[in-house]
């Protein structure tokens, strides 16, 4: 298997990831520090006389789509790491733009060797919280990450993906079929707040401008009600909590998530390949993809601003 991942940041773990299976890997990133092969993706693509079996890319999201374009018509199958494109329209202009690509949008939580427990209990449960909050773990204060011009928005594209993603697996059958409603997000801190941080250092003259913590709700109503609680928060100040909460007449689990495990990420890239020929496997992909772009596309709305 030939692989190409871009971006070593995240990227770094793909790379060893598919190392390990043996794949031969090569790497883009314009760090020279990060010792990638090429420093150029337009370089690595016009000296790679081989199409790649599988490509990643992990950089910031102001790039994904461009890169996305660039490197589809290169290889098999292609993961984009999450929030994706930056519209839903976006995402399925590049999708549709390359029918011979396989492309999914990386959600890794849906790979974990528990993830058929998300169904189980929530099938059980009348309530369930879907919590990724953290004490103090904004990602890299000041820097591209919180930077609406770059990100397009902050913890919403952040770390709400992963939870919808989860979602999704609770609701297989039925995740489009809602619409989140008692939407409330907000910028609560500013740059000058952030003294430090658990993931990544300080920019004191970078630019903050983005939501820090949103909430809303999502309901089901089928054969029983379930009424879901999304929170997504980088900084509460209070004890990390990142997991799920179910809630029912003659049930209570509480599940501690917490950072997705390296087993999820290689599962779901054995998937992917396993899946190449599986077009069914695919369209679920896709569904799930572009109802998450939708869903943020939504929730980030101005009108759901709180001060």
């Amino acid at each position: 298997m030939k692989a190409l991942v871009v971006g070593l940041g995240m990227g770094g773990l793909y790379a060893k990831i598919l190392q390990d299976k043996g794949a031969n890997v090569v790497t883009v990133d314009a760090d020279v520090n990060r010792n990638a092969h090429y420093t150029d993706l337009t370089q690595c693509l016009d000296s790679q006389k081989e199409s790649f079996d599988i490509s990643i890319i992990c950089t910031p999201n102001y790039t994904h789509y461009d890169l996305a374009q660039q490197v589809a018509p290169h290889t098999k199958i292609l993961m984009v790491d999450k929030p994706g494109c930056r519209t839903a329209d976006q995402w399925q202009q590049l999708v549709q733009a390359y029918p011979l690509t396989r492309i999914m949008m990386i959600k890794n939580n849906m790979w974990r060797t528990d993830a058929d427990k998300f169904q189980q209990y929530a099938e059980d449960a009348k309530e369930i919280d879907l919590c990724w909050i953290n004490q103090n773990r904004v990602p890299r204060p000041g820097s591209w990450f919180t930077d609406s011009g770059l990100a397009y928005s902050g913890v919403s594209r952040d770390l709400v993906p992963h939870l919808l993603s989860i979602y999704a697996c609770m609701e297989p059958q039925r995740f489009w079929t809602t619409q989140p409603y008692d939407i409330r997000w907000r910028q609560r801190w500013q740059l000058s707040d952030l003294e430090n941080s658990d993931y990544g250092t300080v920019t004191a003259d970078g630019i903050y401008d983005v939501d820090d913590v949103i909430e809303f709700k999502m309901r089901q109503d089928t054969d029983q009600v379930r009424d879901y609680y999304i929170t997504a928060d980088w900084r509460s100040n209070q004890q990390d909590d990142i997991g799920c909460h179910y809630r029912g007449t003659d049930m209570k689990v509480d599940t501690d998530l917490g950072l997705c495990p390296e087993e999820a990420y290689a599962c779901m890239i054995d998937k992917a390949v396993e899946n190449y020929q599986n077009q069914s496997w695919w369209q679920h992909q896709y569904s799930v993809d572009h109802w998450i772009h939708r869903t943020i596309d939504y929730i980030t709305m101005d009108q759901f601003k709180v001060e």
